[in-house]
């Protein structure tokens, strides 16, 4: 028999060979059909997908070059201004404030913790202004207080 010249150890279709040898010729083609049965349709529903995403995307993309209504304009600044006031202002007043002070709180041993954290702004402060730039937005106006 071919499987006596086969290592022991390892799997085929799922199955060790250990289990192989001792099915049968009926059994072995039984299970390979299953076997290829489930394959087949793990590759149709994994195809279904990528073409799910692929409509989704297309009409994502026919969608963004669209000129919005008036009602998608203001859905589209209320869903900005949710991502501003909530997504953004959470993560740096939140998790990235919580880090900066446990952070400040341990003496600076490798490098000055005031001059890593002023980076880290800096690196904001950086990206900020790239999307001011990238949409001809203004630099908001010095404000002197007590004026």
């Amino acid at each position: 028999m071919i499987w006596r010249n086969w290592p022991k150890a390892g799997t085929i279709a799922g199955l060790t060979l250990d289990e192989v040898d001792r099915m049968s010729v009926r059994e072995l083609k039984a299970k390979l059909r299953k076997t290829e049965k489930s394959l087949e349709a793990s590759r149709r529903l994994a195809n279904e997908k990528d073409q799910k995403i692929n409509e989704l995307s297309e009409k994502r993309l026919l969608n963004q070059h669209r000129p919005l209504g008036e009602e998608g304009i203001r859905q589209l600044r209320e869903e900005i201004g949710r991502l501003v006031g909530f997504d953004v202002k959470a993560i740096l007043m939140g998790r990235f404030r919580e880090g900066l002070e446990k952070l400040s709180s341990h003496s600076g041993d490798i490098t000055s913790h005031a001059d890593y954290l002023a980076g880290l702004l800096n690196d904001i402060e950086f990206e900020i202004n790239v999307l001011r730039s990238d949409f001809s937005l203004p630099h908001p106006r010095s404000i002197s207080v007590g004026a």
